[in-house]
């Protein structure tokens, strides 16, 4: 494929990942172009360029980023690598934030599947909290309160 199969430490999206959290937006971009004009399109630019178009609102563009990137991941890789978790994770929000809901929650569920050991403390509050109310809308009252286990365990912020 096109986007291979690159396992990189990178301090550029590292520095791009930062600038995401506080906000650097247009500085984010400038540091993810550099990075992709010295090492290309890897699977890990790719992760970073969907959650910069995510914060800009361009979620079809980062539906594609994301796809191409879980593209490239190996078949024998999947579930175990945490980029994994990381596409399927930011998959079920831009699908929801574009009102695509079925695969929200399918994107939703591989994350939690594969979520498992250590990995469980760190679920993400906002797919958990997405996913419960999709489970409620198709009366999955069951997979519903799974989850919320999950989600209230970890974050006892947040009220199910």
């Amino acid at each position: 494929p096109p986007h291979s199969w690159l396992k990189q430490e990178s301090a550029l999206l590292l520095a791009a990942e930062k600038l995401l959290e506080v906000g650097a937006t247009a500085t984010a971009e400038l540091v993810l172009e550099d990075e992709k004009q010295r090492h290309g399109e890897s699977t890990e630019y790719l992760v970073s360029q969907a959650k910069l178009l995510r914060t800009k609102k361009q979620y079809a563009e980062a539906e594609t980023a994301l796809n191409l990137a879980g593209e490239s991941i190996p078949e024998t890789k999947m579930g175990r690598e945490p980029l994994f978790l990381e596409i399927q994770r930011l998959l079920g929000h831009v699908h929801f934030e574009q009102e695509k809901f079925e695969q929200a929650a399918t994107a939703y569920e591989v994350y939690f599947e594969w979520l498992v050991g250590e990995a469980v403390a760190s679920a993400d509050p906002l797919a958990c909290r997405r996913i419960v109310e999709l489970y409620m809308k198709k009366k999955r009252f069951k997979e519903a309160k799974d989850i919320s286990l999950i989600w209230c365990k970890f974050v006892p912020s947040v009220i199910s």
